[in-house]
């Protein structure tokens, strides 16, 4: 085996093992679309993209909704639910491209001190973070933790591949943490593309970014500038899937961690 080809496989091994626990939620277009101006999108939750484990209660969702590229909302609703994942449509009608999103409501969970090293390694937290959980560790304190989720994918060309203007489906919602490709036209592949990093509408600096290919389970990872921006020219086609996770460190060692994650699907052509 090549050095190269070593190199490949151990970046694929540590991307599955590192992501042991950090579970993220995406939304994709279903294989299976109903016709009728209605679309079909899947709510999937797992440990790595795109592989779902199961599907997300619909009573956890807190509020979920599509805009197409006129900018006239639309009703995002649970369907039911499917062997691994929860069932969503919209009726878009004869809209050309939409945008989508779900948040879902606070959740609480505990963790073991394995499992936290697993999750700070596996969303590349900051010092700060490391240091905070540290220090909760010396005093014999458990991880307790608030995790919140904001949800985002595009869908360009609903009808056809024509050229659309997407800016009014990108524009941000205002979440906690949210990312959002920045400019009105489709993200193509080896061309450069612009991603923001928004947090109540705020551009968030410092922000690490994975960026993972339903092609491959080697993701790239990217950090915002100073002005919330990551650029990336995405190196092949099809469904990408963006992945952060910001912990709020708890004003005492004796308060609960609170988290917000951020995913995006976006398709490149």
């Amino acid at each position: 085996m090549s050095r190269h080809r070593k190199a490949l496989l151990a970046a694929s091994l540590a991307a599955c093992s590192a992501a042991s626990w950090a579970h993220d939620s995406w939304l994709r277009a279903a294989d299976a679309q109903p016709g009728s101006g209605l679309v079909a999108l899947d709510l999937g939750n797992s440990a790595r993209y795109p592989r779902s484990d199961g599907p997300t209660p619909a009573p956890r969702i807190a509020q979920s909704g599509c805009v197409d590229e006129q900018g006239t909302r639309t009703a995002l609703l649970p369907r039911g639910e499917q062997s691994v994942w929860l069932e969503l449509r919209a009726r878009l009608g004869a809209a050309r491209a939409a945008g989508c999103w779900v948040e879902l409501k606070p959740k609480d969970i505990a963790l073991t001190p394995e499992l936290v090293q697993a999750y700070l390694d596996d969303i590349r937290a900051p010092q700060a973070v490391r240091a905070a959980w540290a220090e909760q560790q010396r005093g014999g304190l458990p991880w307790r933790e608030v995790y919140r989720k904001f949800i985002r994918i595009e869908l360009p060309a609903l009808r056809g591949a024509d050229a659309v203007d997407l800016a009014a489906l990108r524009r941000p919602r205002g979440f906690p943490l949210e990312l959002v490709p920045v400019g009105s036209q489709p993200l193509r592949a080896g061309a450069p593309g612009e991603f923001l990093a928004l947090a109540d509408g705020r551009p968030v600096a410092g922000l690490p970014v994975e960026f993972v290919s339903r092609r491959s389970p080697v993701g790239v990872w990217r950090q915002s500038d100073a002005d919330g921006r990551i650029r990336i020219a995405l190196p092949f086609g099809g469904e990408w899937f963006l992945r952060s996770t910001v912990l709020d460190v708890p004003a005492t060692p004796q308060d609960a961690w609170h988290s917000r994650f951020a995913n995006l699907t976006v398709m490149v052509r």
